[in-house]
């Protein structure tokens, strides 16, 4: 798990430079987890208190976006756009998406 405190900004930080299925699988990783953390068990009601929900909806966003090169409905990008802009420069990534994505 990349951020135990549900930080998208430290997710950002972790995976900015890394390539494209990279970012996807670190990102499914942490949605997996934070998603099996809230979904029961004990911890689940701290883990919803301290926004594991959120986080991997976020997440979740960011790999329909990575997927799809669409918007996401619901889930605002801006946070993500080091990811983008660090993909573009990798060439993974088209410039023009980068501009339909935020």
């Amino acid at each position: 798990m990349i951020s135990e405190t549900y930080s998208i900004e430290q997710f950002v930080r972790a995976v900015t430079g890394k390539g494209l299925h990279e970012v996807i699988s670190l990102a499914r990783s942490d949605i997996y987890i934070a998603e099996a953390r809230i979904n029961g068990g004990k911890g689940a009601v701290q883990a919803r208190k301290q926004g594991a929900g959120g986080y991997a909806a976020n997440l979740k966003g960011l790999v329909f976006a990575l997927e799809n090169r669409a918007q996401p409905m619901g889930v605002g990008l801006w946070a993500f756009r080091p990811i983008l802009e660090s993909l573009v420069e990798q060439g993974e990534l088209d410039p023009e998406v980068l501009k339909k994505l935020g």
